[in-house]
């Protein structure tokens, strides 16, 4: 018998959630400030200490047609000649 109500899910009735919050309000606006005050003081002066990380990969090849002149070349750059670098529209 046990079993069976280890199995069935707890249903929350919103409706009595509201009204225990509803009853309670008074209570609810005398802590709020305080602890949101108090959490204020206490994360403002804390030091915030970022970091960053990045892993370059190199370019495999002497060319400058590897992975860079394939993206040039969708908008129209031609790199595979040295010093020409010129934009080749239709």
């Amino acid at each position: 018998m046990e079993e069976n109500n280890i199995n069935k899910p707890e249903v929350i009735d919103l409706r009595v959630l509201a009204k225990k919050i509803r009853d309670n309000r008074k209570l609810f606006y005398k802590v709020l400030p305080i602890v949101f005050l108090v959490s204020c003081a206490y994360i403002f002066p804390q030091p915030r200490y970022y970091t960053a990380d990045a892993k370059l990969a190199p370019e495999m090849g002497s060319s400058v047609t590897g992975n860079i002149g394939s993206i040039a070349s969708v908008v129209g750059f031609d790199l595979s000649k040295n010093g020409d670098h010129r934009c080749h529209l239709p």
